[in-house]
Parts: structure tokens; C-alpha cells; sequence
């Protein structure tokens, strides 16, 4: 049994499972506030109110002091769907360097990439290539250090998106964009029968559940939608939503007319699920969807 954790804007996500081929078993989740804006984006506002979270949430749900595999987002890690040549780790890592022109010092990054298409009709292959500052990541290393929790590894969580789909038929029979509200940051993914094409990742400017943010979603996902259209990529056909909060329940309905596009709550997955013997684990895929993310694994090397 594996310890997956995510931090967002709202809460400390930490889920405790087991992966395989045929699909995730869930033996318990759970979560803890956090005091808002202590993060927003990933970036630790007020790192000590982070870490009574952290310590609370370990405390009460007895979770392992060693072997947490941690999941990050935000604006601060750079990520890119590259076509690459076929080459070993070590050659394929120092090529990443190059994926990221932009970036002023190469050596304040780390570097890593998940395979999201082994071999290409047309040669190479296809994997989603992600740099982080190296204090970005040191921050949380030091932040689980200071709780007395040993962190076995670190992915993003986009990352984790794309294992999750890979498991869900949903998500793998068209092309959809996948939205996950975090207070007032949010993640748009689009994947193409389950296959990672790009993402945007912004932050609101309206309060959720009002009738400014709702437009404000609709105007993101419409760009999306647009911009896939202009890269001549298949049609969106769907669009998930994680994330609801109380009040948002006519979101869906909203934008599926304003897009005229079919726009659904994130389903749950049969094969990501508790095990039955956990009748009292009150697990939604939607709410813990980057942490399960973590318990999947193919990478990872922060």
C-alpha cells in the first residue's frame, strides 16, 4: 500500500492505495483545509500555515512517515508535448534542456518528462516534457522534512491527469477537455481520446459561483476549443468538470450552452475505485483526482 499527496489552493489531498495494470484499489482518503491563500498556484504563501495542515492531516489519519509520492502543480513548472527521437534516460534528459528555450538558466530547473506515446508512425515518440525550479520543488522537500515525512518522489500533476485517463473509458473514447477548479485557479486539459495535446492553466478573476466566473470558465474553454480547431486537432466532443463546489451545480449546464458542447461533473472510473472491504471510504475520483494520479506509476524523478 502506497501514500499519494497533493497540495492545492483549498486543502491537503492524501490518498492510500494500490496500482496495477488493470487498475487502482483505494483503501482510504482523506484531506485537510488549508487557511486561504496560504497557497495559491502551488507557491507556499504562508508556509507555516501549510505545514500545521500538513502536520494535522498526518497526525489524525496516521498516514506513513516515509515513501510519500508528491504531487505538484502551478504556474511555476513549465510543461510541453514534444516529439522526440528514440534514445535511452540518460540521452533523452539532457535533450529536455532544449525543449525549453525560454528558460535564462537551464541549471535552476529540474528536468523530467513522461512517455505518452511510445513509437509514432512517423518515428520517434511523443512525451510530455516538464522543468521546475529547483526551489520550487526544494520547497516542498523541506516543508515534508520539517513535518518529520520522507518524500519518495515528486511528478506534476497534469502528469497524474494522464495516468488516471489512460484507466478511464470515458476519457478514452473522444476528445474532451478536462477542467479542475482549485479555488480560483484552474486547470484546463484537453486530451484526445485520452491522449495529452496541451493545457492551460490560469487563475480567476471573478468569485466561484457567480454568474462572472461561469463566463469567465466558458471564455477559457472556448479559446481552448478554438485554438485546438486552429492546430486542426479532433473536435471537442465533452467537457469534465472536478472540482464543483456547492452552488456550482448549474455550471455544467451553463456552459454546455453557451458551447454547445456536452459538459458533465468528472465521472468516476470502475477501474480507480475503494476496495470493497472499505465500506466506510467515501472516495470521489473527481476530489482526489491528482493525488490517485500519484499512486500510478511511471515516472516521477524530482
Amino acid at each position: 500500500m502506497e501514500c499519494s499527496a497533493y497540495i492545492g489552493n483549498e486543502a491537503i489531498h492524501a490518498v492510500m492505495g494500490r496500482a496495477g495494470r488493470k487498475g487502482v484499489q483505494i483503501e482510504r482518503v482523506c484531506s485537510e483545509p488549508l487557511a486561504p491563500g496560504a497557497v495559491i498556484g502551488g507557491v507556499f504563501i504562508d508556509e507555516a500555515a501549510v505545514k500545521a495542515a500538513l502536520c494535522s492531516l498526518w497526525g489524525r489519519s496516521h498516514l506513513p512517515q516515509r515513501g510519500v509520492r508528491l504531487v505538484v502543480g502551478g504556474r511555476s513548472v513549465f510543461l510541453k508535448r514534444s516529439v522526440v527521437p528514440t534514445l535511452s534516460r540518460g540521452k533523452l534528459q539532457r535533450v529536455l534542456v532544449d525543449e525549453f528555450p525560454e528558460v535564462e538558466d537551464p541549471a535552476e530547473l529540474l528536468y523530467d518528462y513522461a512517455v505518452l506515446t511510445p513509437r509514432l508512425p512517423e518515428g520517434g515518440g511523443a512525451v510530455l516534457c516538464t522543468a521546475a525550479p529547483r526551489a520550487f520543488i526544494q520547497s516542498y522537500r523541506q516543508l515534508f522534512a520539517s513535518a518529520g515525512i520522507g518524500l519518495r518522489s515528486a511528478e506534476l500533476n497534469i502528469g497524474g491527469l494522464i495516468k488516471v485517463a489512460r484507466l478511464s473509458a470515458a476519457l478514452q473514447r473522444e476528445s474532451c477537455v478536462v477542467v479542475v477548479l482549485d479555488d480560483l485557479g484552474v486547470d484546463l486539459t484537453l486530451l484526445a481520446a485520452g491522449d495529452y495535446r496541451f493545457c492551460n492553466r490560469s487563475r480567476l478573476l471573478e468569485g466561484r459561483g457567480t454568474p462572472q466566473s461561469a463566463a469567465e470558465i466558458g471564455r477559457l474553454l472556448s479559446s481552448m476549443v478554438q485554438f485546438n480547431a486552429s492546430e486542426k486537432g479532433e473536435p471537442v466532443k465533452h467537457v469534465y468538470l472536478a472540482g464543483l463546489k456547492e452552488g456550482e451545480e448549474g455550471l455544467c449546464a451553463a456552459l454546455a450552452e453557451s458551447l454547445g458542447i456536452a459538459a458533465d461533473p468528472f465521472p468516476d472510473c470502475p477501474e480507480i475505485a475503494a476496495l470493497p472491504r472499505r465500506r466506510g471510504c467515501q472516495f470521489t475520483l473527481a476530489e482526489h483526482l491528482y493525488a490517485v494520479g500519484g499512486l500510478i506509476r511511471t515516472g516521477g524523478i524530482w
